[in-house]
């Protein structure tokens, strides 16, 4: 996902327990929070990718 914003030039950052696991404090998670600025022009390429 995160290869799919970086390719359209999304501002994107990615939060919850992953991002903590990544920072240092290990957190047991199942899922990925993403913040994404998603503008109408990127919608069709994103659901492609």
């Amino acid at each position: 996902m995160t290869r799919a914003l970086d390719n359209l030039g999304v501002v994107h950052t990615i939060g919850g327990s992953i991002a903590s696991s990544f920072a240092g404090e290990p957190r047991s998670t199942i899922d990925i929070d993403i913040v994404a600025a998603i503008e109408e022009h990127h919608v069709e390429a994103l659901a492609a990718a």
